[in-house]
């Protein structure tokens, strides 16, 4: 196959061209999400069709990714791709919005493969051996090696076989419609307004006043604010474990400046002045707020509240060990283990008890009527789930 990279809008015009002819094309990027520089950013756009590979570097001076991005939006011509999750998160950021998605790993795990790679489904089904060890390495820099090269066209040339193989082993077990509901859900999934970052993680909060956690965010995003400035990770400018010692602290402002594994810069003079009229600020902003400095921030339930809640609770661990763990155990019989743990984890049983059904597939439905019938279960009326399936 001849691989062709991509440096330039007249050789980018050209791949659009013959890409524009394809009725399905793979895909893949190489991306840096907050780990050689600040933020989420593409680095490298990888295309194959039967007999092209495309590499292109949206990191060239003056190129023009629109064209290409039209491409992924044709809804006419199939992209085949792997585990996008990250990716669509990415395109969507920058405005694409990719059409007629067949992501190999729905299939792979509806067929009960492992929650596996593209380099364990290569060997498994074609008996090819990737190289993974350039996975982790710096996309950003320039000139990219042979090695990396070689990692990048091997992400996507080997794609159209895998796809071809997980259809007909799909077809025999008559799972087709549902690995197309998976790539379609996938592809409706909107991105837009996510945070590539998300500092203000609820896991933070555990053990934290009010006051403290107020702290944090403010320092958080004065982090955030420097790590943009220099282009740096935010765990570069100062990690979060010793943010959270730093809002502990009786004196923050002295625990920043005795911190070891923070960005000298944060500690110049500047920094630490602007810094101390930031914190005298910060602490007359949680005064007006009537923050606590002893309540915690996740508060422990009390009384009614604390009542209605263990109530909840052992109504739906009720659920779940007389409906949802039958029908897992006949799954599993059915499809396998691994399948099970994608058509009915325990993160979609929550969300269903919690009567979040945004994430409930038609199959899945069908599914679950199909073994209540089988095993005699019924529901009580007043569950949540019983109004998803009636």
């Amino acid at each position: 196959m001849k691989i062709s990279f991509i440096s330039d809008n007249i050789e980018l015009s050209k791949c659009v061209s013959l890409l524009e002819k394809e009725k399905k094309i793979s895909v893949d990027l190489e991306f840096d999400k907050n780990r050689y520089r600040y933020g989420f950013n593409l680095c490298l756009i990888q295309i194959a069709t039967d007999n092209f590979c495309f590499i292109i570097d949206p990191l060239q001076k003056g190129i023009q990714l629109k064209s290409i991005f039209l491409v992924f939006e044709n809804a006419n011509i199939q992209k085949i791709v792997y585990s996008f999750g990250e990716d669509l998160r990415l395109l969507h950021s920058l405005g694409c919005f990719p059409k007629n998605l067949f992501d190999i790993s729905n299939a792979a795990k509806l067929l009960n493969y492992p929650q596996c790679s593209l380099s364990f489904l290569a060997n498994e089904l074609l008996g090819i051996v990737l190289e993974k060890e350039t996975q982790d390495s710096n996309w950003y820099k320039r000139p990219l090696t042979k090695i990396q090269l070689k990692y990048a066209a091997n992400d996507v040339i080997h794609l159209v076989k895998l796809k071809a193989l997980l259809i007909k082993q799909a077809k025999t077990k008559n799972i087709e419609t549902w690995i197309d509901e998976e790539n379609l859900f996938q592809e409706s999934q909107s991105h837009i307004n996510e945070s590539a970052n998300n500092i203000f993680k609820d896991k933070f909060k555990r053990g934290l006043t009010e006051y403290q956690w107020f702290l944090f965010k403010k320092f958080a995003l004065f982090r955030e604010d420097f790590a943009k400035k220099y282009n740096k990770p935010n765990y570069q400018i100062l990690h979060n474990n010793e943010l959270l010692e730093i809002v502990k602290a009786e004196n923050p402002l002295i625990q920043w400046q005795e911190t070891n594994r923070i960005y000298k810069k944060m500690k110049s003079t500047n920094v630490i002045s602007h810094l101390s009229e930031e914190i005298d600020n910060w602490e007359i902003e949680a005064k007006q707020l009537n923050l606590s400095k002893t309540l915690l921030v996740k508060k422990k339930l009390q009384g009614e509240n604390k009542i209605a809640f263990n109530q909840k609770k052992r109504a739906e661990n009720h659920l779940k060990k007389t409906f949802f763990l039958p029908i897992k155990e006949v799954l599993a019989k059915d499809f396998g283990e691994e399948a099970v743990t994608f058509i009915l984890g325990n993160r979609l049983i929550a969300e269903l008890c919690a009567g979040d059904f945004s994430k409930m597939k038609k199959y899945k439905i069908i599914l679950l009527k199909k073994y209540i019938k089988e095993l005699d279960l019924s529901l009580d009326k007043k569950s949540i789930v019983y109004t998803l399936l009636n």
